[in-house]
């Protein structure tokens, strides 16, 4: 899936949901996931604070667990475990469009894959930022978050007018940053260079509410810019 951290921001979003309606003590609610760990990609510390952040409210988490099927309210992983459901909100797999692998640009990930500092492609003038790239990382690959796409895009852009003005370059550095939103208007800050060697360097901010008033600040922030 795309931005980390969104699937459990769900899990909870349908915790507060089912307890408004004071039908919380008679439902169950659980989220699965591939990974080892729920934020692999921010260590080991900021995985457990989210497990037990998810362990409080009783929300089961069911990880290293990749779904293999899904019939008849029944979830099939891949290591046999299986669960039921009535309701299921699923996230689709990752994919880049069709246009990409039909034109031959994409690579042995399905994705395109540039080169890490300068987004160029191996076809001349030709760049990929965002959600189509595959940006390998230490421990595997880069989220495919959107303030990466939007930082990528700033380089890309800078390396176009460079190629065509002669001036000068950028790069990517890997800097990047989420937001966690959690239950009463607090929110998790996650930051760090995640190119870093020999393993991502990222911290995580424990929720509070003058995070969820940056991040607020921030949405506006963007769509001011984006949108006008």
């Amino acid at each position: 899936f795309l931005c980390p951290p969104a699937p459990f921001e769900a899990a909870l979003a349908v915790f507060v949901r089912l307890r408004r309606r004071g039908v919380r003590h008679v439902l169950s609610v659980a989220i699965s996931t591939p990974q080892p760990m729920t934020l692999p990609v921010a260590g080991v510390d900021a995985s457990r604070y989210v497990a037990q952040f998810l362990a409080e409210r009783d929300v089961e988490l069911l990880a290293e667990a990749k779904v293999e099927s899904v019939a008849d309210g029944v979830i099939g992983f891949a290591d046999g475990r299986t669960s039921a459901y009535d309701v299921l909100l699923g996230v689709p797999a990752a994919v880049a469009p069709r246009l990409l692998v039909d034109a031959g640009l994409t690579g042995a990930s399905g994705f395109i894959e540039p080169d890490v500092a300068t987004l160029r492609t191996g076809v001349e003038r030709v760049y990929a930022v965002g959600d189509c790239t595959h940006i390998p990382n230490a421990i595997g690959a880069l989220p495919k978050a959107g303030v990466f796409a939007a930082a990528e895009g700033v380089v890309a852009a800078t390396n176009v007018a460079a190629d065509l003005l002669g001036t000068a370059e950028a790069t990517f550095d890997g800097y990047g940053y989420c937001f966690l939103e959690l239950p009463g208007e607090r929110v998790a800050f996650v930051e760090g260079n995640f190119l870093a060697e020999p393993r991502p360097e990222v911290t995580l901010t424990e929720a509070d509410h003058a995070q969820y008033e940056r991040k607020v600040a921030f949405e506006r922030e963007r769509l001011d810019t984006w949108l006008g």
